[in-house]
């Protein structure tokens, strides 16, 4: 889904799994501890500084995908426009992949898994709109919809909504 809404709501509720593609800061709903945030036009945007986009090579989901940590050409279609922020420290484990932000020490996520609900949410700022066109892309994607119903998806960290 692209948004978190009624129909995700109900869903998470019933303890169903979810994605979210988020591409918007509007995404999640308004209040929410987790954000989305636009990379353009702010600190994040890595014009000024080094950065670099990460992945766990070792764990499901990225362990299919996996070149190495640092994520390089072969991305270049899903690279985010949004990072995923609000995420606590204590809850790392359930960050998937992400963004750093060289010498300003600021860490975001691209792709992390929680609890909300009765059920289990992945939320991912990889765009993917090359699905079916870019082979990176379409892995990507079926790797995620394959993960969210697989035994491996056991977040920790709940959202609370």
């Amino acid at each position: 889904a692209p948004r978190y809404d009624e129909s995700v709501a109900r869903h998470l509720h019933d303890g169903g799994n979810a994605l979210l593609l988020a591409d918007s800061a509007e995404t999640l709903p308004p209040g929410c501890p987790v954000m989305i945030r636009p990379r353009e036009g702010t600190e994040l945007d890595g014009r000024w500084f080094s950065n670099f986009n990460w992945i766990r090579p070792d764990a499901e989901p990225f362990n299919r995908l996996a070149f190495t940590t640092i994520l390089g050409f072969e991305s270049a279609n899903v690279a985010p426009e949004y990072v995923i922020q609000g995420i606590p420290p204590s809850a790392m484990q359930d960050v998937l992949s992400g963004i750093t932000f060289g010498w300003l020490n600021n860490n975001c996520a691209l792709a992390a898994q929680m609890l909300a609900g009765n059920g289990k949410l992945l939320v991912t700022t990889f765009r993917l709109s090359k699905y079916g066109s870019d082979a990176y892309s379409t892995t990507l994607l079926d790797t995620l919809i394959r993960y969210i119903n697989a035994p491996q998806f056991q977040p920790q960290f709940r959202l609370e909504l």
